[in-house]
């Protein structure tokens, strides 16, 4: 099928219906049919929320594309070459020659001796720079600490464990591994015992993301630097709850902090008491509280964009900037949503959210 001899919007249209695996293949037979798939395509990359990398434990690396209306796909995947490799087919890839094939379930396969592995993995990282564009969000998923994250432009480090072994002795090697990514996107991590890995220099703190399964929260809880904390069943005691809140509201701490959830394995938190303990303030009971929801910095494979909402009439001030912290007890949990407002400004939504969900109801 000569597709360049059709019109632009059958092009378009039969381009549309073409897996993003065969959008790259056929972007590699020529510039000009390249350049129709950029073009034809623009709305589809913009509506894609990112690419990611995932790599598994078997040297095999698989790339999603994440569209914001269904399921991720499958673009590629890298794969050891074995000796017995058949039907392979080589391309040029921004000059290097690389070796493809087809899978069996029609998905495209980048084939790599072990040391050709950066070399192919930049090429078509590039490739992909330029074919889906810069300011497309690209993300590198390590499944395990064993495996480097290779330092690519535009690239993100994600990570996310599982560790259930009670004999863990491997907090060195595992502490390496944060160290050697300068910037973490979001690190998630499943704890089954306490290790000591939190040191005030961890990596780890200033991820932007951190989501850990924890019996002890007070290493991470005191030096996180970053902007979205979820901690799930944890011990964490009461008076190191009432510090953390009171560091941010001098303003001594979690300065970049937008969101903490916190979820205790035992007791329920004593939410009278701890509102008197932190200097709550309180909307109205006749008012109705603000909403207060974010997108996310990592979009976990759940597909959920936002964090779990915050609805309370309970808030603190920070005496820097005036900036206010809705705070929700509900039961064993304890969330903490930072609003980018002045208690002014916010004490004035929440004035304008009472006019206009009264005036719904008696219009209605």
């Amino acid at each position: 099928m000569k597709l360049l001899k059709f019109p632009y919007l059958v092009q378009k249209e039969i381009l549309q219906n073409v897996e993003p695996s065969y959008l790259l293949l056929l972007s590699s037979v020529s510039k000009n049919l390249k350049k129709l798939i950029k073009s034809s395509q623009l709305n589809r990359f913009k509506s894609t929320d990112f690419i990611r990398y995932e790599c598994c434990y078997r040297k095999r690396v698989f790339v999603y594309v994440f569209p914001r209306d269904c399921r991720p796909k499958e673009v590629l995947r890298f794969v050891e070459r074995e000796k017995t490799d058949e039907g392979h087919f080589k391309l040029n890839v921004l000059g290097e020659t690389i070796d493809f094939q087809m899978s069996k379930q029609g998905n495209l396969v980048s084939m790599f001796h072990e040391e050709e592995k950066e070399m192919v993995i930049q090429s078509i990282h590039n490739y992909f720079l330029d074919f889906f564009g810069n300011s497309m969000e690209y993300q590198w998923m390590a499944r395990h600490y064993t495996y480097s994250i290779p330092r690519l432009r535009n690239l993100s480090s994600c990570f996310d464990m599982t560790i259930v072994d009670l004999e863990w002795e491997d907090d060195e090697n595992l502490e390496n591994f944060f160290a050697y990514c300068p910037v973490w996107k979001c690190i998630n991590i499943y704890f089954p015992c306490m290790y000591d890995i939190f040191t005030p220099e961890s990596k780890i703190h200033l991820a932007e993301s951190v989501k850990i399964h924890e019996h002890f929260a007070t290493p991470i809880l005191s030096h996180f630097k970053g902007k979205q904390l979820v901690i799930n069943h944890t011990f964490c005691k009461f008076s190191e709850l009432v510090e953390f809140v009171n560091k941010w509201k001098s303003g001594e701490s979690f300065h970049k902090l937008e969101y903490l959830r916190i979820q205790k394995n035992l007791l329920e938190f004593p939410q009278t008491h701890f509102f008197n303990e932190i200097g709550a303030k309180y909307i109205p009971a006749t008012r109705i509280p603000p909403i207060h929801t974010l997108l996310k910095v990592h979009v976990e494979d759940d597909r959920e964009l936002n964090t779990d909402p915050i609805i309370s009439h309970a808030y603190v001030v920070r005496e820097t900037d005036n900036r206010v912290a809705s705070v929700m007890i509900q039961g064993k949990t304890m969330s903490f949503g930072v609003w980018d407002m002045t208690e002014e400004e916010f004490l004035s939504m929440v004035d304008y959210f009472q006019i206009y969900f009264v005036g719904r109801i008696i219009s209605s």
